[in-house]
């Protein structure tokens, strides 16, 4: 506190304000309790004090407590309607669609994650915006009042809209195709004698699955390269993988990237946890990814798994890609 003094004083530098400013209090807190405990004269006085600032800790505390209602971000307030509507309205979930997708702004996120734990809608998974200036493709986007700029009108259409939060629920018709043509198909099984970081300790399918640990940090990324001329379809690139992890600590991420003379022009990521059901178990993970660039021969698209951290270990096992227009 003092050296924010000093900065003010003699550097002009602005003192902490709003949400920015919340850790003095605490602050305040813990030199006002320190010196309550290490008091070294009498001690009525400490014990005085101490139950005199107890009397309005104890009224707010009465004032604030309440199970009737919570206070949430504005653009949150009519979520529930978009994720009722999106549950509706979405298509029939079959192999080439093992998920939905959709894009939400950053103040109904934590509001997309409490509704997918309580109602299990591990198949509903949140595609976020990769250099937040623009939407990525997905099957639904959820619009908050500061990203009305990047809205397609063209192939959007209007689902639902909230007065009171300005947010509103767009469906994108171009993936609306429920028939899809796989163009490729690929598996690894972790079979592999010579893969790094195989176990025969715990798997799904065969004998053999990789252990991410602090020695073995990736496993072989399955690739392909593009030889046809697919024009300006719209492709569906699925990444799926069966991962286990202990807790939500550490998990793993599925990355799809388009990739043209070694630079990376476009990116998909799911991560493990939001598709996760139960811990200590095998889940399976699905990325579905749809580029926004037009794919051209040449260009390489790698699927990968990364872990976050190597504490607790990860288990993954039967990875597939699967391309389809």
């Amino acid at each position: 506190l003092l050296s924010l003094t000093v900065q003010d004083l003699l550097l002009d530098v602005l003192w902490p304000c709003t949400r920015t400013a919340l850790f003095i209090v605490p602050l305040l807190a813990y030199l006002l309790v320190v010196s309550l405990i290490t008091w070294r004269g009498v001690m009525w006085v400490p014990t005085l004090l101490s139950a005199l600032l107890a009397i309005p800790l104890t009224m707010h505390m009465a004032r604030s407590f309440n199970l009737a209602y919570v206070i949430e971000w504005r653009p949150s307030g009519h979520f529930e309607r978009i994720i009722d509507l999106i549950e509706q309205d979405h298509l029939p979930l079959t192999a080439q669609r093992p998920t939905v997708t959709v894009s939400i702004g950053g103040q109904c996120s934590p509001s997309f994650g409490y509704y997918v734990n309580t109602r299990g809608l591990q198949w509903l998974v949140n595609i976020d915006p990769p250099k937040q200036d623009s939407f990525p493709r997905c099957d639904y986007y959820s619009v908050e009042w500061d990203a009305e700029k990047w809205i397609d009108h063209k192939n959007w259409t209007l689902l639902y809209r909230s007065d009171e939060t300005g947010t509103a629920l767009y469906r994108d018709e171009r993936l609306r195709k429920q028939h899809l043509e796989t163009l490729y198909e690929a598996d690894q099984d972790m079979e592999s004698i010579g893969m790094v970081g195989t176990t025969d300790t715990d798997h799904v399918s065969g004998k053999r699955c990789v252990r991410f640990d602090r020695v073995v940090r990736g496993v072989d990324t399955m690739e392909y390269v593009v030889r046809n001329d697919w024009g300006d379809s719209q492709l569906l690139l699925l990444g799926s993988a069966m991962v286990k992890q202990s807790d939500d600590s550490n998990w793993m991420s599925l990355v799809i990237r388009v990739e043209r003379d070694g630079v990376v022009i476009d990116e998909g990521v799911a991560g493990s946890v939001p598709q996760t059901r139960s811990f200590n178990e095998w889940n399976k993970v699905t990325l579905a990814f749809r580029p926004r660039v037009t794919v051209v021969p040449g260009d390489h698209l790698k699927f990968m798994a990364l872990p976050y951290g190597s504490v607790p270990p990860l288990l993954v096992d039967d990875m597939k890609l699967l391309v389809c227009r």
